[in-house]
C-alpha cells in the first residue's frame, strides 16, 4: 500500500473507532457527587423542628440522619462506568461510601460533629447523563463484625450484629405527640445462618437500586424526608413494638417508607417509582 493511502487509513480507522465510542475519553479523572438532605423546601438540620410533615402534619425533629451508599456508576447512553472511589481511611471503603447529615447538636447525641454530604472517586470524563448506585452495604461486607471492620463500617449505631448486618440507613426522630421517637432503619431481614459465623442469605435485602438523571459534576442529589415520610403518621405509630420502622415487612410503618426507598416491603426487592432521591 502507498505510504499516503496507508496514512489516510489509519486517519480514518481512528476517526471510525472515535464515532463508534461516542467520543468517550477512558482516561480517569477526579470526580465529586454532592448530595443535600432536605424536609421538603428547608435544608435538614439538627437542632431545628419541622412541621408539616407526614400524613399527620407533624412537627418532626431529627436524632439522626446517616446513610451508606455503593455501586456508583456513571451512564451516558448505553455506556455505564463504575466511579472508583478514593480510599481517604474514614468515609469510603472499597465501593461503600457513608453519607453522614447530623452534626451531634440537638437530639442527635449519638452522632458525630463532622458531616458528610459528597463522594469522590476517579472515572473516565464523559457528558454524563445520569448516575445510578445503590443504598446500603454489598453482602459480602454485610456481615462482618463492625468491632474490627475499617472506616466508616466501624460505627456500632450503624450496625445491628453480624447475623443481620449494617443498617443501610439511619434516619430518626421525634414528634412532639408520639410516645416515643420514630426510628427508621433501613436493613436486610430474614437473614440465615450456617453454623455460628456465616450468613449465607437473606430472604429480603431491602437494597434500593436508584438512578438520577444529573451531570455528576455539576448537579446535586436531594434526599427529601418529606417524601420519606410523605404516607407515614408519625405521631400514630400502627405497630409501636418496635416503635418506627425497623424494616419487618409485617410492619404497617413500613410501607410508605420503602415506597418511598422503591422497595417492596413483602420481598425486600427494588421496584420502580422510588420518591426520596431527586434533584436539587
Amino acid at each position: 500500500m502507498p505510504r499516503h493511502c496507508y496514512a489516510l487509513f489509519v486517519v480514518l480507522s481512528a476517526t471510525s473507532l472515535t464515532a463508534c465510542s461516542g467520543g468517550h475519553d477512558d482516561t480517569d479523572v477526579p470526580h465529586m457527587l454532592r448530595f443535600a438532605a432536605t424536609v421538603g423546601s428547608e435544608s435538614f438540620a439538627c437542632g431545628k423542628t419541622f412541621t408539616n410533615v407526614g400524613t399527620g402534619r407533624s412537627s418532626y425533629e431529627p436524632m439522626d440522619f446517616r446513610m451508606y451508599i455503593h455501586d456508583i456508576r456513571f451512564v451516558h447512553g448505553g455506556h455505564v462506568h463504575p466511579l472508583e472511589l478514593d480510599q481517604d481511611g474514614k468515609w469510603q471503603v472499597d465501593d461503600i461510601a457513608l453519607l453522614d447529615f447530623e452534626d451531634k447538636t440537638g437530639m442527635c447525641a449519638n452522632g458525630t460533629t463532622e458531616t458528610r454530604t459528597v463522594i469522590t472517586g476517579m472515572a473516565p470524563k464523559d457528558e454524563w447523563a445520569s448516575i445510578r448506585f445503590k443504598v446500603g452495604v454489598p453482602f459480602d461486607r454485610n456481615h462482618g463484625d463492625a468491632a474490627v471492620a475499617p472506616s466508616p463500617l466501624n460505627l456500632s449505631e450503624l450496625w445491628w450484629r453480624w447475623n443481620l448486618g449494617y443498617k443501610f440507613a439511619r434516619i430518626d426522630g421525634k414528634t412532639p405527640k408520639g410516645t416515643s421517637p420514630f426510628f427508621m432503619h433501613l436493613g436486610s431481614t430474614g437473614c440465615v445462618p450456617e453454623g455460628s459465623n456465616t450468613v449465607t442469605s437473606c430472604s429480603n435485602p431491602n437494597v434500593p437500586e436508584i438512578e438520577i438523571p444529573i451531570d455528576p459534576d455539576t448537579g446535586t442529589i436531594k434526599i427529601d424526608l418529606a417524601q420519606l415520610f410523605a404516607e407515614v403518621d408519625l405521631d400514630n405509630d400502627p405497630d409501636p413494638m418496635p416503635p418506627g420502622c425497623m424494616s419487618d415487612p409485617n410492619d404497617r410503618a413500613c410501607i410508605g417508607i420503602f415506597k418511598a426507598f422503591g422497595l417492596d416491603l413483602s420481598t425486600g426487592k427494588a421496584m420502580n417509582g422510588q420518591t426520596l432521591f431527586g434533584k436539587m
